[in-house]
């Protein structure tokens, strides 16, 4: 989530859909603007804020697991002779 401005966005990575509210214009949030205001220079702006952000910003906490989403199948490699 980002707010820059009067705007805030919620992007969701790898999602179709969003959020993008003018709160200056919409405080409670109940207009989203995502896709209305596509390929706009805000849109575009913020994406490029909050992604700046993510790639720049230092987390010193590891990165969740979930067991659920690991792969627990066993690797089998063959190697060929020569």
């Amino acid at each position: 989530m980002i707010r820059y401005k009067e705007y805030k966005m919620d992007y969701y990575l790898g999602k179709p859909y969003g959020e993008l509210y003018n709160l200056a214009e919409d405080p409670l949030e109940q207009k989203n603007l995502w896709k209305k205001l596509e390929g706009s220079s805000i849109k575009r702006t913020l994406k490029d804020l909050l992604l700046d952000w993510v790639f720049t910003s230092d987390d010193p906490l590891p990165q969740p697991i979930r067991l659920w989403h690991q792969d627990h199948t066993p690797i089998h490699m063959h190697l060929e002779n020569g």
